[in-house]
């Protein structure tokens, strides 16, 4: 197993130097990663996937006649606040809209660096965990530089799954037998952030299957990535 060392807030995301192990005749310089996660990039990775989920979810919203649960909840809702004016209950409304929306991003932030290091250590790694006090965005940082390509894909993968397809996955079974399907159809929605979240990790996954062939190691070296293909 390898080791987690959490290093507290930090003034900035903070840059680890990995020791360099000496590179192979035949490693091979890949591209530069960070050039392809621009927004245009990143809104691509992650359009199709979430576009999928709003086609089934309004497949399931005429066979379950949602749209009746949801006129039928913002009526309760209103009757809950009888006797208050309009705007008080818009106001009221999008406060809690927005506390619930800053817990739900700042749980799933947490959650999916959590899978990072979770996988990391599994596959007997070093990584350091921080929190970039500036940007008010957490991080981990791999003291290893010798990968498989099996290991990158997973630890980059694995957020996705855990926090984003299978909780959606389950909803969507759960949604003809819930009690409250307006709450799981607005569950589904924020769970789609979480999509939104990894769309880094689905440009570099994207870019480890199409530059990396299949039983190379990917190793690390001043910064820059090669790969070292098998005999």
């Amino acid at each position: 197993m390898g080791n987690i060392d959490f290093i507290g807030f930090t003034q900035g995301i903070i840059e680890i130097e990995t020791p360099n192990i000496p590179l192979p005749n035949n490693a091979v310089k890949i591209t530069d990663y960070a050039d392809d996660i621009n927004i245009l990039n990143c809104t691509l990775s992650i359009l199709p996937i979430i576009l999928i989920i709003i086609f089934i979810l309004s497949l399931k919203f005429k066979k379950y006649n949602i749209k009746k649960d949801v006129k039928e909840s913002i009526k309760r809702y209103i009757e809950k606040y009888d006797g208050k004016k309009k705007w008080q209950i818009v106001l009221y409304t999008e406060l809690k809209l927005v506390i619930f929306s800053l817990f739900f991003l700042c749980f799933n932030i947490i959650l999916h660096e959590l899978m990072h290091v979770i996988c990391e250590f599994f596959f007997n790694k070093d990584v350091l965990i921080g929190f970039d006090i500036t940007s008010m965005i957490a991080y981990v940082k791999s003291l290893s530089p010798v990968y498989t390509k099996f290991e990158k894909i997973t630890i980059l993968i694995m957020p996705i799954i855990i926090t984003a397809i299978v909780p959606i996955i389950v909803c969507f079974f759960n949604l003809k037998k819930s009690k409250n399907r307006v709450f799981t159809v607005i569950l589904i929605l924020f769970l789609c952030s979480n999509i939104a979240i990894c769309c880094s990790d689905l440009i570099n996954i994207y870019n480890y299957v199409r530059f990396i062939p299949n039983g190379a190691i990917i190793q690390k070296c001043d910064n820059d990535t090669y790969f070292i293909q098998k005999q």
